[in-house]
């Protein structure tokens, strides 16, 4: 098993919402407050053992559509606790065959083929690596 990693960075100030290990507590309250009519989409392709664009630059309070699209011919288990605790979440979008209302992800596995759209409001500013295996 390959693992790979990406920096996601998170830039302009943003209140420090949670301690070093916890989920953001209100994010009911950024989701709510965001103008999802501005969300701005961005989309990361997962090849096998690889993914693009290495590197994502989010702004804080923006809401955001990340697009998980696998192309390769393996499943993909993708994660970033760090990164996934930063963030306010709206929901995951399957396929647009299926939508999942979430407070909290802690991973996630993109099937071959597959697509995972996660609906987020970054909070916490900070850098953060995340894992696809």
């Amino acid at each position: 098993m390959r693992i790979s990693s990406l920096a996601l960075s998170l830039f302009l100030a943003a209140a420090v919402n949670a301690q070093a290990g916890e989920f953001i507590k209100n994010g009911a309250d950024y989701v709510k407050a965001a103008d999802w009519k501005a969300m701005k989409t961005v989309t990361v392709q997962l090849f096998d053992h690889d993914y693009d664009p290495k590197e994502l630059r989010l702004k804080a309070n923006q809401p955001y559509k990340i697009e998980l699209v696998n192309t390769g011919d393996a499943d993909h288990y993708y994660t970033s606790p760090d990164f996934f605790k930063s963030v306010a979440w709206r929901k995951l979008m399957v396929n647009k065959n299926a939508e999942i209302k979430v407070d909290y992800v802690n991973a996630v596995e993109i099937l071959k083929k597959g697509q995972l759209d996660l609906y987020v409001v970054p909070v916490n500013k900070g850098t953060y690596t995340v894992f696809c295996t």
